[in-house]
């Protein structure tokens, strides 16, 4: 037996949208796709597959963030074109930057701040012992 809401858990489905035998398809097909869990899930291959950036594309996106981490939607446009690169392609690299440069500072803050914790928590070096008897 079906269970009433499972269509919510279909993905691209509207309830009036679905014919009973293409629910009952797509609930197979979730429900097995559900019990395979055996590793780590590798990336389906569609209609688009992955297509790197070439070095060139790279060098001109670094040098473009360097400059500023945010475009309008014009430069967006502009780059895209000068790049052959879809507006979305561009948008979404600067998107993944924008939020590497944020992790690469919150790893490099805790760092520093793990190193000053470090420094305050240990014993005073012998240069530290000789300058505080002399003040006294």
């Amino acid at each position: 037996k079906i269970h009433h809401y499972i269509w919510i858990h279909i993905p691209g489905y509207i309830v009036a949208d679905i014919a009973p035998q293409k629910f009952q398809a797509n609930f197979t097909k979730f429900t097995q796709g559900a019990q395979k869990k055996d590793g780590p899930q590798k990336r389906q291959l569609g209609r688009h597959p992955r297509i790197p950036f070439t070095s060139h594309q790279l060098s001109v996106l670094e040098e473009k963030f360097q400059q500023s981490p945010y475009l309008s939607s014009e430069e967006v446009i502009a780059l895209s074109r000068r790049l052959q690169l879809a507006d979305v392609r561009v948008k979404i690299w600067f998107q993944n930057r924008r939020a590497r440069e944020r992790r690469e500072k919150m790893v490099q803050n805790s760092e520093s701040e793990s190193q000053e914790d470090h420094k305050k928590n240990s014993l005073p070096n012998s240069q530290d012992i000789s300058t505080s008897s002399t003040v006294q």
